[in-house]
């Protein structure tokens, strides 16, 4: 017994080895790409000592990096809500899975790996659920991405480019037929039961149904919530980066900025690519939108690249560390 268990060890001490290499060679791949070949790191770096050195640098630039515990607390407190539906799993444990969920989202579309990242200390018989409380916490985040972000995108476009009337009330129209869809699937989880009455009762459909039944019972007090809590993420973000766009010295202008960042959002979150290569996507698409009002091509890359680093970066090193250390989330 004693000899498999030691067998079972070296099995997650490998497994751990693997996920941190591949994670670190991929950021590291990432990283060389944007830094010495994409750009010049001595302009980034040029770039970033002289915002840093005025007199409101410090500030901007440390609001931005404090900013980052607090998103992800954020998240955090989101999931800790719909996990305990179902298991019992503490903040610091939820704090735990979502940044071993970043690790894995980073180098997938769509952020598929972070279903299976935080998967991470629940109980085998709870995943299917688990799954399943992803996917509310990611429909009430992208609710809110779609909803505000489709909001700033039209005035974006009507106010900084040329855009018909015609154009402008279809994309209205569609705006609020998506929002209420994901309105109604996020409040109404109990039509997907129903839904699946009509399959045949397969093993997996049972399952899927079982793990519908658990959330169910979510009164809309919670689902607020949790809406709510998507709502001061989104806020939280688009300050980060509006920060990052005044520190940078793309532009002085708040509103511009706003409306910049809110529609950089809402085409990004649209883009089926990793996080890991989005980021060279969002830097070509920021370049685009925000040439309208500013030529500073330099200081809008280093906006991007920096709240990528910030945000997603630093957290994925320290998810792909809390995968091996399984122990962190024994009882």
């Amino acid at each position: 017994m004693d000899k498999i268990l030691d067998i079972v060890r070296i099995n997650k001490r490998l497994i751990s080895i693997c996920i941190k290499s591949v994670v670190l060679l991929f950021l590291g791949v990432i990283l060389y790409f944007q830094l010495f070949v994409k750009h010049d790191i001595s302009e980034l770096s040029n770039q970033f000592s002289s915002s840093i050195s005025l007199s409101y640098g410090w500030t901007y630039f440390a609001a931005v990096v404090v900013l980052m515990p607090v998103n992800w607390f954020i998240e955090s407190t989101k999931w800790n809500v719909l996990v305990t539906k179902f298991q019992s799993f503490g903040i610091q444990k939820s704090i735990f899975s979502v940044l071993s969920g970043v690790s894995m989202a980073i180098m997938t579309p769509g952020r598929i790996g972070e279903y299976g990242g935080r998967l991470v200390g629940i109980k085998s018989e709870n995943r299917s659920k688990a799954i399943l409380a992803n996917l509310i916490s990611s429909l009430s985040q992208n609710i809110i991405n779609l909803g505000l972000g489709l909001i700033m995108a039209l005035l974006f476009f009507n106010t900084h480019m040329e855009i018909q009337r015609s154009v402008f009330l279809s994309l209205v129209f569609a705006s609020t037929l998506i929002v209420s869809t994901l309105l109604l699937t996020f409040f109404r989880i109990d039509l997907m039961d129903g839904l699946l009455a009509y399959f045949p009762q397969y093993k997996w459909v049972t399952k899927i149904r079982s793990s519908v039944s658990s959330f169910t019972d979510l009164g809309n007090t919670t689902l607020f919530y949790i809406l709510t809590l998507s709502f001061v993420r989104y806020a939280v973000y688009l300050g980060q980066y509006v920060l990052l766009i005044l520190f940078f010295g793309v532009t002085d202008q708040l509103v511009p900025a706003i409306l910049g960042v809110s529609t950089l959002f809402f085409l990004q979150s649209n883009l089926p690519l990793p996080p890991a290569l989005s980021v060279l996507a969002r830097g070509e698409m920021a370049i685009f939108l925000w040439s309208v009002f500013s030529s500073n091509v330099l200081g809008i890359v280093a906006a991007t690249f920096s709240l990528w680093i910030i945000n997603l970066v630093i957290p994925s090193i320290l998810g792909a560390m809390i995968i091996s250390q399984a122990d962190l989330f024994e009882e």
